[in-house]
């Protein structure tokens, strides 16, 4: 849906420093991965990118400090990205990524005592600031989702964008809600709700071939 902010909201972005005046009136400014974009908000909360569409978002936030079902709602516009699980690789296949991914340890004084083993280690060059622990190989598949994407209609920003969870150092561990969906070369798409179904499916996949292997955060 189409953008429209109140002035309490616009009020509420610039005090928290997510927007940013210019000299221009009604000309406002943002970070977003790393490089600034400009925006118009006419007198009707309608916000314009700048190349003049109206920009769209999933929801917009009229209850700026409600609180509903115990949680305060946000006075941040509401965007989505699609986030990836794991890209897993045929036997024959080499992924190179900038960092290793360290175990989580559960309990924080030991973490605390052994922290070269909870610190990602530097592989082969830096990590991206913007998308993270991505190699080449995810790249080119990101790149590949995204023209999908937009193939199948859509004509917004790029859904698809950071490297996947199971590759991420930071990862705070394996959350069952998430439910990730697979998709399988040749086969239906299969999802797991727990980590049991989580290392049985690995298996399989390890069974027909791929480098399935779990992430140590998990």
């Amino acid at each position: 849906m189409e953008l429209y902010l109140l002035p309490v909201q616009v009020k509420g972005l610039l005090d928290s420093k997510l927007l940013y005046p210019t000299p221009v009136k009604d000309r406002y400014r943002a970070e977003y991965h790393g490089q600034t974009e400009f925006f118009r908000i006419d007198c009707n909360g309608a916000v314009y990118d700048s190349n003049e569409d109206h920009v769209k978002v999933l929801t917009n936030p009229p209850e700026i400090g409600i609180r509903r079902s115990g949680h305060v709602i946000t006075d941040k516009a509401i965007t989505a990205d699609y986030d990836l699980f794991d890209f897993i690789l045929n036997k024959n296949q080499i992924d190179s990524r900038p960092l290793s991914v360290p175990n989580r340890f559960i309990n924080d004084r030991a973490a605390s005592i052994c922290m070269n083993f909870t610190k990602p280690q530097h592989l082969r060059g830096d990590e991206n600031p913007d998308k993270g622990n991505v190699s080449f190989f995810e790249e080119v598949v990101i790149d590949a989702l995204n023209r999908m994407v937009a193939d199948a209609g859509y004509s917004g920003e790029v859904l698809v964008w950071h490297s996947d969870e199971t590759h991420n150092p930071f990862s705070p561990g394996f959350n069952p809600s998430d439910k990730p969906v697979f998709f399988i070369p040749h086969n239906k798409p299969r999802q797991v709700g727990s980590f049991d179904e989580l290392k049985s499916l690995y298996q399989e996949f390890r069974n027909a071939g791929y480098q399935s292997m779990l992430s140590a955060r998990f």
